[in-house]
């Protein structure tokens, strides 16, 4: 157990000259698929699950070589889906999501100078906020992978681009539900854009 505290220890506690921080703003698109799924009508089930959504998110980073440690803040606002193959009808502005994802990453190739394609992995922090009377936020904790190319826009700024996917326990609770609804983990793919800056 002491080595991941000791790889996160030895990153930030590596000499100036080795390491370099930078930050990030990112925009990007969420979908989700799963969440839960109507068990009384197999041939076409009917499925609840947040709806395509715009996301907002900051990352802070320090590498050291190949490998890096950061924290993400994610922010996105979506609705509810529910329909099968044929239909689908959306609220929109129904959740609001919050996100921390602390990361390791790891360095895959090198293309062009200034670029550079990397493996992201770490867990998730989540807290969904529901828009309407009564109901609390719900908590979880899920796992996300990603793979990001760095290119270089001149000076200490470069462009990021970014792919992933994602999975948490299920966002609604039981009670949301119909009864005949079963609940199902979620998954989330996304694609997102932005800007790095080299501190």
């Amino acid at each position: 157990m002491w080595r991941v505290p000791g790889l996160a220890l030895w990153l930030f506690a590596a000499p100036p000259l080795a390491a370099q921080w930078s930050a990030s703003l990112e925009v990007g698109m969420h979908r989700y698929w799963g969440t839960s799924i109507d068990t009384v009508t197999p041939r076409d089930p009917a499925r609840a699950r947040p709806s395509p959504s715009t996301s907002y998110a900051a990352r802070v980073e320090r590498r050291v070589g190949k490998i890096g440690v950061g924290v993400g803040f994610l922010y996105s606002k979506g609705g509810i889906d529910v329909g099968n193959a044929t239909n689908t009808v959306q609220e929109a502005a129904l959740l609001k999501l919050y996100e921390v994802a602390p990361e390791i990453s790891f360095l895959l190739a090198s293309p062009g100078p200034g670029g550079a394609l990397r493996m992201h992995v770490g867990p998730l922090f989540d807290r969904w906020q529901p828009q309407y009377e009564g109901e609390d936020p719900r908590q979880r904790v899920g796992a996300r992978a990603a793979l990001g190319l760095d290119w270089s826009l001149g000076g200490r700024c470069g462009g990021t681009l970014t792919g992933e996917v994602a999975v948490i326990p299920g966002v609604f609770n039981a009670e949301d539900l119909p009864t005949e609804f079963e609940r199902r983990s979620t998954w989330r793919r996304a694609i997102s854009a932005g800007v790095r800056v080299r501190l």
